[in-house]
């Protein structure tokens, strides 16, 4: 009991009672004149959060407006270091490859203002590394 309310079965904010991640690589068997080519994946999870430990049930706005679902994230990234021997390192990646749409950190603002705003997590990005090493 805390100022009169009684928080003693919420959960806590922005702890995921289940979180990992796995990571794997690869390099294929080539010749070193052709430098380093390696494959790289990893995949991370973070079960359901809630966005504060005070506001939780259902006066505080819709229930898939105080926290976040499970998600899981996949990227992937291709390297080839040391182009043809040379001093350039070159990488194509792509982050969260299968487009999920989540939150990353929420605001409880239902009592006063009629609803929860979220900060929108990164979208499905692709790109190209190079480096030039000196």
């Amino acid at each position: 009991m805390f100022g009169g309310n009684d928080f003693t079965s919420n959960s806590f904010a922005q702890t995921p009672r289940t979180e990992y991640a796995l990571r794997g690589s690869y390099e294929l068997p080539l010749p070193k004149s052709i430098g380093t080519v390696a494959l790289l994946a990893d995949y991370t999870y973070r079960s359901h959060v809630f966005y504060t430990d005070t506001a939780q049930g259902p006066t505080q706005g819709p229930d898939a407006s105080q926290g976040q679902d499970g998600y899981g994230l996949l990227n992937l990234r291709a390297e080839w270091r040391s182009v043809m021997r040379s001093k350039v390192d070159l990488a194509l990646y792509a982050k969260n490859v299968t487009a999920k749409q989540y939150n990353t950190f929420g605001v409880m603002v239902y009592p006063s203002l009629g609803y929860n705003v979220a900060t929108i997590g990164e979208p499905r990005i692709v790109g190209l590394d190079a480096t030039f090493r000196f």
